[in-house]
């Protein structure tokens, strides 16, 4: 896979069931680590080290009916980029409308799935900069 866009991450704290995030910490120095799974054992949240930051996919249910999906870039430096943050699906890929980002910034997405049970569905986060692509390791449950 190309890196073009490395990254300090972030701590993230997944709780399936409730769903919420802890704050990203500017100061973890961790960032995604190389096997793609920032926190062992949990394959739900995935990542991507690019050179000016990372990308970031999961899923978890807001409710008692959903799941709602996300991704999410952490860029870390270089220049301000137009880009648009999705995920794939059983081979479709679903995109955000464009935004700008400069570094520094954290941009996320979330899609909505009327399905409780989706979170354990294998997908794929996605990053589109320009006519360059780039894609998380997959993400599914236990």
């Amino acid at each position: 896979m190309r890196t073009k866009i490395s990254a300090v991450l972030t701590t993230v704290a997944l709780t399936v069931g409730v769903g919420f995030f802890a704050a990203p910490s500017a100061s973890a120095a961790a960032g995604c680590p190389r096997s793609g799974y920032p926190t062992p054992g949990d394959p739900g949240l995935s990542c991507t080290s690019l050179s000016n930051g990372a990308l970031f996919h999961t899923k978890y249910h807001p409710d008692a009916n959903k799941t709602r999906i996300k991704s999410y870039y952490i860029k870390t430096g270089g220049g301000a980029i137009t880009a648009k943050l999705g995920y794939s699906y059983n081979g479709t890929s679903h995109y955000s409308g464009s935004f700008t980002q400069k570094a520094g910034t954290t941009k996320s997405r979330t899609w909505d799935r009327n399905d409780y049970n989706f979170w354990c569905r294998t997908t794929i986060g996605l990053l589109k900069v320009g006519g360059d692509s780039y894609q998380t390791p997959i993400s599914h449950c236990n």
